[in-house]
């Protein structure tokens, strides 16, 4: 089931508009929401919300073959042997692999592989620098390139809460602030920052609400769901 929420009010000259998918903020969405509110006319205030209940018939997809009980005892595990893997040179590179030793499923080890560093990253430098809601799938066969919404895909916000729910209920016996800096120094987006939070220094400028796209190099065996 797909739940939509869509909320806007306006008062004067001031107007806000923001649309939710699963209780994710939308801002790409949110902002052509925000542009229709702006036609309303001068008002003392007004506001409107809406909700919207989509259900798809079960003919017309196919189950994800996890479920989210699955994905949730996935993330810690995966969690834990990235808190114990040795620190070597070929360490990163081993990773992958031993997320499908784990879950025995490609797609669902790429998930855990690539989106666990970026999520963390994203809490930890979001008012400086975050991802945007689109992500960039580079496939071997160019083709098959493809550019998603994070919303359109299954795992992303389920890996995102359950990894936060593990940290707040502290489930890596408090090794929690270890796990959250491993993933951070292994995500694109640190080093992204680095660079980027240098440049801005040498300027005297403030980095501030940055936003950049992220690419992701898939096999083609990866399949988007």
């Amino acid at each position: 089931m797909l739940h939509k929420n869509i909320w806007a009010k306006a008062r004067n000259d001031y107007s806000i508009g923001e649309l939710r998918i699963n209780d994710v903020n939308i801002p790409e969405l949110s902002d052509k929401m925000n542009e229709y509110v702006k036609t309303w006319g001068e008002t003392d205030f007004s506001s409107d919300k809406q909700f919207f209940f989509l259900v798809q018939e079960e003919e017309t997809y196919t189950p994800y073959p996890y479920s989210n009980e699955d994905i949730f005892n996935f993330v810690q595990q995966y969690s834990n042997m990235v808190l114990n893997l040795e620190e070597t040179d070929d360490a990163y590179e081993k990773l992958e692999d031993m997320a499908y030793d784990l879950v025995k499923d490609n797609s669902l080890a790429v998930d855990l592989f690539l989106f666990l560093p970026e999520i963390c990253a994203d809490n930890e430098f979001f008012n400086e620098l975050h991802s945007g809601e689109k992500i960039n799938f580079i496939f071997g066969a160019k083709e098959k390139n493809q550019t998603v919404y994070k919303t359109q895909l299954y795992t992303y916000y389920l890996i995102n809460d359950y990894i936060f729910e593990l940290f707040r209920n502290g489930m890596f016996n408090g090794k929690e602030n270890e796990i959250y800096a491993k993933f951070i120094n292994m995500s694109a987006l640190y080093n992204i920052y680095i660079q980027i939070k240098e440049d801005y220094e040498k300027k005297n400028k403030k980095l501030e609400n940055l936003e950049v796209n992220l690419s992701y190099n898939v096999s083609d065996s990866y399949i988007l769901c």
